[in-house]
């Protein structure tokens, strides 16, 4: 029997076929292990795709993927379904978020390009 890397026999680590659909309704599968962080998924989906990791949003079952987070802590499974969405370069205010009293701030305009983001997927997934 041919073993594709997908089926549990006992590997390690165990891998997956991951399938993207980004926002402009074009769609690909990478194969990654799934104990990955998000952030070496990224690298993995910018090797098949025009999107730099910095500009990758991965939103799965409506939750945007920290980069620290490993795809097996959302529950990621072979042929489960990662919706990419293309940001902006993170600027200066993002990357610095460890400015005092502008916590909140920097918190609400993340949820209003979260807001954005989604509304956007569902445009194009109609």
């Amino acid at each position: 029997m041919a073993d594709d890397g997908d089926s549990d026999d006992g590997s390690w680590p165990p891998t997956a076929t991951v399938h993207i659909r980004c926002s402009n309704g074009s769609k690909f599968s990478v194969k990654t292990a799934v104990d990955a962080t998000v952030e070496a998924f990224k690298a993995v989906v910018a090797g098949s795709c025009d999107v730099a990791v910095e500009q990758q949003r991965l939103i799965y079952k409506g939750r945007v993927l920290k980069d620290d987070e490993t795809l097996a802590s959302y529950g990621v499974e072979s042929d489960h379904t990662i919706h990419l969405i293309r940001g902006s370069a993170p600027s200066a205010m993002s990357v610095n978020t460890g400015v005092h009293n502008q916590g909140p701030q920097i918190e609400t305009q993340h949820l209003v390009l979260l807001e954005l983001e989604f509304q956007n997927l569902i445009k194009c997934s109609s």
